[in-house]
């Protein structure tokens, strides 16, 4: 058998490995002819082959072991045949249920988010390369009888091919980011990159954020030449673009010709918590202040700890953090006030939080990432008639439409409004967050009509 690069997609022991060496037998490996330097890399491509067995065992990870061209025939064949019956796409995505990512990322609820208020009716193929679960060959699992989730490794050519197959036969891709097309390893090799603009195929993208600033600001990084250039391709090739802010649909009006691009404005509308009742600004018990999030820099942890040490007499507070001992290690060897509580929180713990809390923090900086976002964090709040503390508010459409809210400083002077004011406050935000809300439902109705084109 010639060598070839190992495409990973059968458990027979004659395939060659990813270098292009031949498999040696266990019996063989240590002996001289096989060579002491061969021995890692065949120990660990023995090891990926019996975990990949161990897992063709879980239903959730259902391992075909069959050559590629035979799985790639069985699925177009699926999508030819659910054409004829229904629209059917490619979504350039996780699976919102993928174990190996975190449901507490905005990213993922926005996914599950779209796939069930816009793409419920349809037939959706998700198409993924996941940087934490690498397959050694590709992962098709049957969801349920519409949907396919497939994962790919770009490190292997014939998967890329694989992938896009799957996606030019769909005709129609739904990509949540601009950022799946570039590959995990490897960046600057562009044979790694997914072909996705070749072939007559229709694009929607669901920015998400404005990811270079996002990428330059995780990695300290003026400029990240790759995901400027995915950026690049996108905006030159799609027809529709789903944005969560009327500044967001600015801010790429000002970087790109978009012309012929037809913007949906379409805001963050579920969070984890279901939305408060209808005098939901009505407030029973001692003043409280909430706050509900990560411990990751752009969150102001430390600052928010500061006013929470300032204004410890003003109100019980009830932080639910993602880490609860890192919220610890940054506040210090000086002990935590009694009325100050730090856990994870269910979502029943928190929405019981949320009912009671007058004021929430949400201390964001000054930057684009910021002006053009539409946070969960501050739907839920104003869905639950908590007036949000900040430290910036020009963010996203909120000021426009007439947010209302207490100064960070002025939270920490302790020169909070009455609760008179304070509920007229809160009645403001929930109109904004009812309009939000009607806004997202038309736009969804608008995707849908896209889609049934």
């Amino acid at each position: 058998m010639a060598n070839k690069l190992h495409d990973g997609l059968t458990l027979n022991p004659a395939d060659t490995l990813r270098d292009g060496s031949a498999e040696i037998p266990l019996s063989r490996l240590f002996s001289v002819k096989a060579g002491l330097s061969g021995v890692p890399g065949q120990l660990a491509f023995k090891l990926r082959r019996q975990r990949l067995k161990r897992m063709s065992a879980k239903k959730r990870f259902v391992l075909r072991d069959r050559g590629s061209e035979e799985l790639l025939s069985e699925l177009l064949e699926i999508i030819r045949e659910k054409k004829k019956q229904t629209a059917v796409l490619a979504v350039l995505a996780p699976w919102h249920e993928d174990a190996t990512l975190s449901k507490s990322e905005g990213y993922l609820r926005r996914i599950a988010e779209i796939d069930s208020r816009v793409l419920s009716d349809y037939f959706c193929v998700y198409v993924y390369e996941c940087p934490y679960h690498r397959p050694d060959r590709i992962v098709a699992d049957r969801l349920s009888d519409t949907r396919i989730y497939i994962r790919y490794n770009a490190d292997y050519s014939s998967q890329l091919r694989f992938a896009e197959a799957v996606i030019r036969e769909c005709g129609v891709l739904y990509s949540h980011s601009v950022l799946r097309i570039i590959p995990n390893d490897a960046p600057e090799d562009r044979r790694r990159w997914l072909d996705i603009f070749s072939g007559d195929v229709r694009h929607i993208l669901d920015v998400h954020g404005a990811v270079m600033e996002e990428n330059a600001l995780l990695s300290n990084e003026s400029e990240n030449v790759w995901v400027k250039r995915a950026e690049e391709l996108y905006f030159n090739h799609i027809e529709h673009a789903l944005v969560l802010t009327s500044a967001m649909r600015r801010y790429f009006e000002d970087r790109y010709e978009c012309g012929k691009i037809t913007f949906t404005v379409t805001p963050v509308y579920s969070g984890d918590i279901s939305g408060g009742p209808e005098e939901a600004y009505v407030k029973q018990g001692a003043l409280s202040a909430v706050y509900s999030g990560g411990c990751q820099a752009w969150q102001n942890i430390e600052l928010m700890q500061r006013a929470i040490r300032q204004g410890a007499q003003l109100a019980e507070y009830l932080l639910f953090v993602s880490e609860p001992e890192v919220f610890g290690d940054l506040w210090g060897d000086e002990p935590m006030p009694a009325n100050v509580r730090v856990k994870t929180g269910t979502p029943d713990e928190v929405r019981t939080a949320y009912l009671r809390a007058h004021y929430g923090f949400i201390l964001r900086d000054d930057n684009i990432l910021n002006r053009v976002a539409c946070p969960t964090k501050l739907m839920e709040y104003i869905r639950f008639g908590i007036v949000p503390v900040m430290k910036f508010a020009e963010i996203g459409d909120f000021m426009d439409l007439g947010l209302e809210y207490v100064p960070l400083e002025q939270f920490m002077d302790g020169a909070l409004p009455p609760e008179s004011e304070r509920e007229r406050m809160a009645r403001t935000n929930l109109g904004i967050a009812r309009r939000l809300e009607g806004e997202y439902e038309s736009a969804a109705d608008k995707i849908i009509g896209i889609l049934t084109e």
